[in-house]
């Protein structure tokens, strides 16, 4: 989706005319772009300049005009108010009027999608350093997350109260591997602060996993609080599964208040627990990164995260998984790793898993490595 338009994160924000705040994504290089399938989507914001019987003007936010047809295919919707309670309704070329901001979906100058925008609707949101790439690392405790852009870089950007989500409830939505379009604004200590982010859950892997610890079982539902005192519900049916280290954990009936629980769902039922593992406290702690050895010594991993260097102690209690790998040494530069962490009091990083020689496709979303 990201490869095929230019801003990536307007056509969700179009087709399901939920938001006034746009993600927009720089346009891809045409070599990545593969082989011509014909044309591709054009996304505009503009004002409304002239109406005609089937076509009408627009000025795009560079203050260029742009001719649009209209076609008995082409949808219209509007939307009012806050992206939170705002009232998506179906609208018509009619309800077009002079000096109306609109979002367009067009090729070739034929509207596709029509979204007319709120009046209080301000387009200098729109303005920003536009982003786009795939998240490697999610920290929900310290408002920030990571991603690997089109050219390579790995960038750190930084949430708030204020920023705006598409296709997200928030932060602790997102997931590592999720491609993602941002809109940044770099702040006077030159960090990247995200006024709106945007991840379509259809890019997602199919399974994920919550921790948190068990504080409640009504019949078949159980609920755990995460670390952040956030709630979550599972169900659980004929099909769920459960595991302990100790073994002492087959079924429902097994489980006690207050259990650290690790629950693996599927996105297509996230109110439905695939699996629920009982699992060590310090877990909820840890956090993961993906990238390649850079070097190993004096009981220190360092690995190359795009183009940031990360430093991890590693003590006799890491686990080290890997073909023909039974510890640091047999590590070898270049060794495509993910690393599964906790950051201490002094900020250091202590590495808690490490699993080596897996393609970062192929990353297992619930390793054999954990405590």
């Amino acid at each position: 989706m990201f490869k095929k338009i230019g801003f990536a994160s307007l056509i969700a924000a179009l087709a399901a005319v939920t938001v006034a705040i746009v993600v927009s994504a720089d346009t891809p290089d045409p070599a990545a772009q593969g082989p011509d399938h014909g044309p591709r989507p054009r996304l505009m914001i503009g004002t409304v300049l002239e109406i005609g019987t089937s076509d009408f003007k627009v000025e795009d936010l560079r203050g260029e005009t742009h001719q649009i047809t209209v076609t008995d295919e082409t949808v219209f919707r509007s939307r009012n108010g806050e992206p939170a309670d705002g009232i998506v309704s179906e609208a018509s070329f009619d309800d077009l009027s002079v000096g109306m901001y609109v979002g367009i979906h067009q090729i070739d100058g034929e509207a596709k999608l029509v979204a007319l925008l709120p009046e209080d609707f301000d387009p200098e949101a729109l303005r920003g350093i536009k982003l786009a790439g795939e998240v490697n690392m999610v920290t929900v405790g310290g408002g920030f997350f990571k991603i690997d852009t089109r050219q390579g870089e790995t960038l750190t950007i930084t949430v708030d109260e204020n920023t705006r989500y598409l296709g997200l409830d928030g932060l602790d939505d997102l997931r590592r591997g999720d491609k993602v379009g941002v809109l940044a604004q770099e702040q006077e200590d030159g960090t990247l602060l995200a006024k709106a982010l945007g991840a379509p859950k259809g890019e997602r892997p199919k399974l994920d996993r919550q921790g948190g610890k068990l504080t409640g079982i009504d019949g078949l539902q159980i609920t755990i609080t995460d670390r952040e005192g956030k709630t979550h519900s599972f169900m659980i049916t004929d099909q769920t599964r459960f595991g302990s280290r100790n073994g002492e954990v087959d079924g429902l009936e097994d489980l006690e208040l207050d259990m650290v629980l690790m629950v693996i769902i599927d996105y297509e039922q996230e109110d439905q627990a695939k699996a629920v593992l009982v699992v060590d406290p310090a877990i909820l702690n840890q956090e993961r990164t993906y990238g390649e050895v850079h070097n190993t010594t004096n009981g220190k991993l360092t690995i190359a995260a795009g183009e940031e260097m990360i430093t991890f102690i590693v003590d006799e209690d890491t686990r080290i998984r890997g073909r023909k790998i039974e510890g640091l040494d047999d590590l070898s530069k270049g060794m495509k790793v993910l690393v599964i962490y906790q950051t201490m009091e002094d900020d250091t990083l202590l590495a808690k898993g490490i699993l080596a020689g897996v393609p970062r496709e192929h990353t297992p979303q619930q390793p054999d490595i954990l405590p």
